[in-house]
């Protein structure tokens, strides 16, 4: 993997300062409440969807590719289950 992209994190910083004020607008109570720690819950399911999604962008930003999830809040819907939002060559 080439480190040559690791010396502009502007794209992740941004996104971060994004996602940040939209979560104060639109759940702040998510702050508090933390659901996701709670075991079996849905809350707990996406928060580790998109933490996964979050990876795999900060990833390619690293290495200089575009982030899969740019501009949106999720991935396409996809009917295939098996989907992965990282190539399997990665």
């Amino acid at each position: 993997m080439s480190t040559d992209h690791v010396s502009d994190l502007s794209p992740l910083i941004e996104r971060t300062k994004g996602i940040n004020k939209w979560l104060t607008t639109v759940g702040p109570s998510c702050f508090a409440e933390q659901r996701h720690l709670n075991p079996d819950s849905i809350e707990r399911v996406y928060w580790h969807y998109g933490y996964m999604v979050a990876l795999s962008d900060a990833l390619r930003i690293l290495t200089g590719e575009s982030p899969l999830s740019e501009g949106r809040d999720s991935l396409p819907r996809d009917t295939d289950s098996s989907y992965s939002p990282v190539s399997p060559d990665e």
